[in-house]
């Protein structure tokens, strides 16, 4: 059965990305990606508790953070170069080697 993942997408306004991070490093994240005046957090499904999505806006209103939720959603594990990989035609270099 494949992995799949909490994407939690919040508003926070950029100059206040450093503090938001540190706060967010406290949760079982797996992964953040910063975008301006926006954080996606990912959870592993099996981390993931429903109650983070109050207890992160608590955590981050006490340290000064101004934030709201954009989103929730999740997303299946998959290898995101297979059509990619599909599409590309090997190169002949002669008969012992092919790239």
């Amino acid at each position: 059965m494949p992995t799949r993942y909490v994407l939690l997408t919040l508003s926070i306004p950029e100059e206040h990305t450093d503090v938001a991070t540190g706060i967010l490093s406290l949760y079982p994240m797996i992964g953040l990606e910063m975008g301006l005046d926006e954080a996606t957090v990912t959870f592993d499904e099996r981390d993931w508790k429903d109650e983070f999505q109050t207890s992160i806006l608590d955590d981050l209103a006490s340290a000064g953070v101004p934030s709201t939720i954009v989103k929730v959603g999740s997303e299946v594990d998959q290898n995101w170069n297979a059509e990619w990989e599909a599409s590309i035609d090997p190169v002949i270099v002669n008969e012992r080697i092919a790239i």
